[in-house]
C-alpha cells in the first residue's frame, strides 16, 4: 500500500491503516475502476478521498457513517453468509483453470507471499465472468509475478439493488478475513472494484 496516487484529486497517499477509496484511471482496459486497500475489518471507521463523494473539502476524513449517507444504503437487509462469496486463485498466466479457496484452505495453498496479489471483485448483478475479469488478469501477469484471486459473489450481488447494497458490509468482512487468513501482507494485496463494490 505505498505510492498510490489518486487520480481524481492528485492526492498521493502512502501506507496506510485505513482503507482509501481511490479512482484508478489507467490507459488500459480498467479505465474508472477503484482500487480499495484493505484491510476492511480491522478499523472501526473507514475514509476515503472526499472529492470522490462530490465534497469541496478534499482530503477530509469522513466516518463510515457519512461515506455511506448520501447512499441510503439499509445495512439492516444484508443476509450475505460467508459461503456466498468464492476465492478463485490463479497462480500463473498458464493456470487455465483456477484453485477454489476458502478461508480453511487458503493459509495452505502454497501461494508465494511476497509477490503482489490482486483481488478482482465484479459488480451489482455479474458474476466473475465479467468480460474485464480475463483481460485485467493477463495484463496484471505481464508485469510479473503475481498471485491473482477473483472473488464471485453473485449470490449476495444478484438481489436487489437495496439488499445487494447491504451485502456489501459483511461480504466485505468476509473477503478481510479471508485476506488475512491468506497470511499476504497488507502492503502486497490490491483489491479492486467494480460499481457496488468499489462503495
Amino acid at each position: 500500500m505505498t505510492g498510490v496516487f489518486c487520480y481524481t484529486c492528485a492526492k498521493r497517499f502512502s501506507y496506510v491503516r485505513n482503507i482509501y477509496y481511490i479512482r484508478f484511471a489507467p490507459i488500459t482496459i480498467v479505465n474508472y475502476m477503484r482500487i480499495i486497500i484493505p484491510v476492511y475489518s480491522l478499523i472501526s471507521r473507514a475514509t476515503f478521498c472526499a472529492n470522490m463523494s462530490g465534497s469541496s473539502d478534499k482530503g477530509r476524513v469522513l466516518t463510515r457513517e457519512e461515506r455511506f449517507s448520501y447512499q441510503n444504503v439499509d445495512f439492516k437487509l444484508a443476509d450475505a453468509v460467508k459461503t456466498d462469496v468464492i476465492y478463485k486463485y490463479f497462480r500463473d498466466a498458464s493456470t487455465e483453470e483456477p484453485k477454489v479457496l476458502t478461508e480453511e484452505t487458503v493459509g495452505d495453498e502454497h501461494m508465494d507471499k511476497t509477490v503482489p496479489t490482486t483481488y478482482i471483485i465484479h459488480g451489482f448483478t455479474t458474476d466473475d465472468s465479467s468480460p474485464w475479469y480475463k483481460p485485467f488478469k493477463d495484463e496484471l501477469f505481464k508485469l510479473g509475478p503475481h498471485n491473482v484471486i477473483y472473488i464471485n459473489w453473485q449470490k449476495a450481488g444478484n438481489k436487489s439493488y437495496s439488499v445487494s447494497s447491504a451485502n456489501i458490509d459483511p461480504v466485505g468482512k468476509y473477503i478481510a478475513q479471508f485476506i488475512l487468513a491468506s497470511g499476504v501482507l497488507p502492503e502486497k494485496v490490491h483489491i479492486v472494484g467494480k460499481y457496488i463494490p468499489s462503495i
